[in-house]
């Protein structure tokens, strides 16, 4: 029976019979997306290609996994990439940000709160993006603070102004 070899997570694993290759494609410890070889292949394929290509018995070379070779992951990879995306969550502090920003409107303590939380957001998001979203949530919230607060400046000296040329 042929021997088999396999990449996981880039290193070659092997040699496996074909009925163990099997057993892991079915228990989904090989994808369809990893690479597999043995003799008779020039060059390592994916499982999902070669599940039912049989094996020649010479096995006296077995070709070096490599980053050439590693590339043909990219399938498995965008998929591994796919799922993290979909686990990120919002942030917290960005909608918080956002809504201190609404609120910002009619009361203008509200908009410096607004501006802490949306500091405290923009940093974690930026630390770690592979676990949360909500980066606009949070300049949303920024950008509607600071006009809140640069149009009370404005009404304010306004109002010092003609208070003082009356």
């Amino acid at each position: 029976m042929a021997e088999w070899y396999y990449d996981r997570e880039g290193e070659q694993q092997g040699p496996v019979s074909e009925d163990t290759l099997h057993e892991l494609i079915a228990a989904r410890e090989v994808l369809p997306g990893n690479l597999v070889w043995t003799a008779g292949m020039e060059q390592w394929a994916t499982a999902g290609e070669t599940f039912n290509l049989p094996g020649a018995p010479d096995d006296s070379h077995v070709p070096p996994i490599n980053a050439a070779t590693a590339q043909g992951r990219s399938v498995a990879a965008a998929e591994d990439a796919q799922e993290a995306v979909m686990q990120r969550k919002t942030n917290g502090f960005a909608v918080a940000c956002l809504a201190a920003g609404c609120l910002g409107i009619l009361f203008s303590s509200a908009a410096f709160i607004a501006i802490a939380f949306g500091c405290v957001a923009l940093v974690q998001i930026k630390r770690a993006p592979e676990r949360y979203s909500g980066r606009g949530l949070a300049i949303s919230g920024l950008v509607l603070a600071g006009l809140k607060i640069v149009s009370s400046v404005l009404l304010l000296g306004y109002a010092l102004l003609s208070f003082v040329a009356h």
